[in-house]
């Protein structure tokens, strides 16, 4: 089983790392909607974290009640601060009061670049009974039944997936050689194991220093 991995441990390293990069973009979402001044600032998208680039939807107070409007507008950074690609100049100048905001966003996303930057990789099981498509928001498993399962890789909506349970079951039965998946989950994962085993440890030397203390 060394060089195997079960399709549940990579499934987990994606759903975390799914979860951490939605926790990062709502807080700074909130903070650069405050900088910037706009009542509603959402991440249309991470362009280039090596670069700082991204780009968001944003409503100012005067947006408000047209649900239909929103401004698009990428940010990238210039010297030691950002500019606006967007011929914006009300926005151009209050990208001043988002400076450190900016540079904490992407300081965060760059250790979760490897997720940001995953492409999608096919790969088939150990025993050969199934085709895969592994992405950064999903796991597509063909068998050769011809049974075709999609399991999304987003934290909140996989909290109301009907039958959890059962696939992740099956993702648990599934297998994969280590050799086909990219070197920064395993290495989660490793470190992901240790986390567990850790602890697990700990939970058994409390328990016999408990049960010597009788």
């Amino acid at each position: 089983m060394e060089n195997k991995i079960s399709l549940y441990e990579v499934y987990n390293i994606l759903i975390n790392l799914s979860a951490e990069k939605n926790a990062i973009c709502s807080e700074y979402a909130k903070k650069l909607a405050h900088d910037l001044d706009l009542e509603v600032v959402l991440f249309k998208k991470i362009n280039n974290v090596a670069k700082k680039e991204v780009t968001l939807y944003v409503k100012s107070k005067d947006d408000i009640g047209n649900d239909f409007f929103w401004r698009e507008v990428t940010i990238v950074q210039k010297d030691n601060g950002f500019i606006s690609k967007s011929p914006n100049a009300y926005l151009e100048l209050n990208l001043l009061n988002a400076n450190i905001h900016l540079q904490q966003l992407f300081k965060k996303l760059e250790a979760i670049n490897d997720y940001l930057n995953f492409n999608t990789i096919k790969l088939v099981d150990t025993t050969k009974s199934c085709n895969i498509i592994l992405s950064s928001d999903s796991i597509k498993i063909r068998r050769n039944n011809g049974s075709f399962i999609i399991k999304p890789l987003d934290f909140y909506k996989n909290n109301n997936i009907e039958n959890k349970g059962n696939l992740e079951d099956l993702l648990k039965s599934i297998y994969v050689y280590k050799t086909d998946i990219p070197e920064w989950i395993l290495k989660r994962c490793a470190l992901e194991n240790a986390i567990t085993l850790e602890k697990v440890v700990k939970k058994l030397k409390l328990g016999l220093k408990n049960f010597m203390s009788i």
